[in-house]
């Protein structure tokens, strides 16, 4: 049986306006199986989850220019998903706990700056089972 004939990497939607740490991510995480489509405003985000592209998890940036920032992304990924993964990075914690609190399943949240492992580990831990 040929195991890697039925194995379909994850594909997560990456949102950070950021080029350089979205291009180091976006590697990191390819580099650990995922496939990964990447946008840079939330509204790009959600035109990509309109697309019938079988996102399995969304991993972004609170700050974002446009309409909407990340957890307002989070929320609306979750009206249309209400099980896909999410997590949410930045380097400003005040109140982005509080505001993903109504979530779920819950939401991750990780703090800015963090290692590519983390990223991977906690991305891997989400993803579990998908």
């Amino acid at each position: 049986m040929n195991f890697m004939a039925q194995y379909h990497p994850v594909k997560i939607l990456y949102v950070e306006d950021d080029e350089a740490v979205r291009n180091v991510a976006s590697e990191a995480l390819r580099e650990a199986g995922f496939e990964v489509i990447e946008a840079k405003t939330a509204d790009e985000a959600i035109m990509l989850l309109t697309e019938p592209d079988d996102v399995g998890a969304l991993f972004t940036d609170v700050r974002l220019p446009g309409s909407m920032d990340g957890i307002d992304l989070a929320h609306e990924t979750r009206k249309a998903y209400p099980n896909m993964p999410v997590l949410v990075a930045s380097g400003y914690s005040a109140r982005i706990t509080e505001r993903l609190s109504d979530l779920s399943p819950p939401a991750l949240f990780m703090t800015k700056p963090y290692s590519l492992s983390k990223l991977v580990s906690k991305m891997r831990g989400l993803t579990r089972g998908l």
